[in-house]
């Protein structure tokens, strides 16, 4: 059920990139169509993003759980104080320069 759910998500995410490629073309000036005509081709090329997409899910899943699991070993390295302190230190290096940059 979850890799049904993670293959729609990633061939949504593909559609909405095939959406936004086609209003940019569009906005490019190198389509000269008429708008029911510009809106069919971004249509049909948030389709054909979508089904791109939609073929390649599986491969993005196990390419992204390898990421996953190599990340949490790496994590694994370090104790769980150095894993606070790091975070703390990022937090108030945030803020100092939140506050530096105000005017």
């Amino acid at each position: 059920m979850i890799d049904k759910i993670v293959k729609a998500v990633i061939a949504v995410i593909g559609a909405s990139l095939g959406a936004v490629s086609g209003v940019l073309l569009n906005n490019s000036g190198l389509l000269e169509l008429p708008s029911l005509q510009s809106t069919l081709v971004i249509i049909g090329i948030s389709l054909v993003f979508g089904i791109i997409f939609f073929l390649l899910s599986s491969k993005i899943k196990k390419t992204g759980l390898k990421i996953i699991e190599a990340l949490e070993t790496e994590i694994l390295k370090f104790s769980t104080m150095d894993i606070v302190l790091g975070s703390l230190g990022l937090i108030v290096g945030f803020i100092i320069a939140f506050l530096i940059s105000q005017p």
